[in-house]
């Protein structure tokens, strides 16, 4: 592909992508190639890593492109050449050439947008939402969770997130996994906080390798890890993952319960929890029983009540910790969308709830670094169910993760910037009555 058919095909993918209801970025890039196999393996970086740099920084160069042209596709495609890749208006003009493959050349206006650019200055005086690449209507919720670092923190989710691996022990030790994959050329170094996590060095194509296709590892955010490691599911528990998706979690807890006991892997998508089984058979785990329900009435749900030793409730939520794999999603996210989250959770909350026997735990965790989908919720069902009481995460986490625990609450929030995780946020509760 020449230079300009690259831009072409990133302003294509862009205007698939930034409508709000449009495609995430992952599911347009394979498409995208999947029906152009002439592209080689250097277009697709260059392509690929052209999107993603608008939509990491799309706050930014909607910033520099204002008030002179609209934040579109290609005004935002020409803003990154300019202000990120340090393009010349010889080079731009080059891109944009008309060809058959390549833009449109250059408008009038689009020259004139384009000399702004390069003469345009850094970032000193721009708003917090501008330098932090975030939608300034999300500033106050931001905040919220995040405080005053609330730059710094949006500011660690630009750059691309590491993969992270978790080792299944019902296949293999953290070292086995980790040799495997070195003698493949995938190197790797250990996770600092879980220990069963490894964090691999190279863009490798794991899915590829005989440890991840023996079972022997699965692609998991260290984040991810401590969350179902929080849960302390032990040998011969019942334990309900209540909202299983495609069973990242369940996978976990099956290992750490030596595929003894049972999990029932609950979800009221069948598409997503029938991505769960083949995921089950290569990790060779044997204690999950899988089931679509209909919700917490559901007799499937109802049958368990007082029964589980402990619940997990991984609640659907705004993924905003997720944003450096899915950096689209922080511009599909309103108030009125938190808002709507808010209101499932705590349906979920009063469905999984009586599944807990006393004694026995609830689990709650969301991917999120809003405080309305975290804190304040925890706060709320103490407050709704007194037949609960919150747990010190810091207490558990020295029985079953590595090092001392970063929580300053009993509840425990992670974030790209602190702990080098996705936003992961987790509490646990203990029913004490019935």
């Amino acid at each position: 592909m020449t230079p300009g058919a690259r831009v072409q095909s990133a302003i294509g993918l862009l205007s698939k992508i930034l409508p709000i209801d449009g495609q995430t970025a992952d599911a347009a890039v394979r498409a995208w190639f999947r029906d152009r196999r002439y592209a080689g393996s250097k277009d697709r970086a260059v392509v690929t890593g052209l999107v993603y740099q608008v939509l990491r920084q799309r706050g930014e160069l909607a910033w520099a492109l204002s008030p002179s042209a609209e934040p579109s596709a290609r005004n935002l495609t020409l803003a990154a050449l300019v202000r990120l890749d340090g393009l010349s208006l010889v080079n731009i003009t080059e891109r944009f050439d008309g060809s058959r493959y390549g833009p449109e050349p250059l408008t009038p206006d689009e020259k004139a947008v384009a000399v702004q650019l390069v003469d345009g200055g850094a970032l000193e005086g721009a708003p917090d939402w501008v330098r932090g690449n975030y939608p300034e209507a999300l500033d106050r919720p931001l905040r919220a969770g995040l405080g005053e670092a609330v730059v710094a923190e949006m500011t660690a989710m630009i750059p691309r997130a590491p993969t992270d691996l978790r080792v299944n022990t019902l296949k293999a030790d953290r070292g086995e996994a980790q040799a495997s994959l070195d003698a493949e050329g995938i190197p790797s170094d250990l996770t600092p906080m879980s220990p069963l996590g490894l964090r691999v060095k190279s863009r490798a194509r794991i899915a590829e390798s005989v440890a991840y296709r023996s079972g022997m590892v699965e692609i998991q955010d260290e984040g991810a890890q401590i969350a179902a490691k929080l849960v302390d599911a032990r040998p011969g528990h019942t334990v309900v993952d209540f909202c299983a998706g495609a069973g990242g979690k369940s996978l976990g807890l099956a290992a750490a319960m030596e595929n003894t006991g049972v999990i029932h892997a609950f979800d009221v998508d069948s598409g997503r929890l029938g991505k769960s089984k083949p995921r089950f058979s290569r990790s060779d785990v044997k204690c999950v029983v899988a089931q679509t329900i209909s919700g917490g009435d559901d007799p499937a749900v109802v049958a368990l009540h007082g029964k589980a030793d402990r619940v997990l409730v991984d609640a659907p939520c705004t993924g905003s910790g997720t944003w450096r794999r899915a950096p689209e999603g922080k511009w599909r996210v309103s108030e009125q969308t938190i808002t709507e989250h808010e209101t499932h959770q705590r349906s979920i909350f009063d469905d999984a709830a009586p599944l807990v026997r006393r004694g026995g735990r609830l689990v709650y965790v969301t991917c999120s670094v809003f405080a309305q989908e975290n804190q304040g919720q925890a706060d709320w069902f103490l407050e709704r169910h007194g037949e609960f009481q919150a747990m010190d995460v810091g207490k558990i986490w020295g029985d079953v993760l590595l090092g001392r625990s970063p929580a300053d609450t009993p509840y425990l929030q992670l974030t790209p910037l602190g702990h080098g995780t996705d936003g992961f946020f987790v509490s646990v509760f203990e029913r004490i009555s019935e």
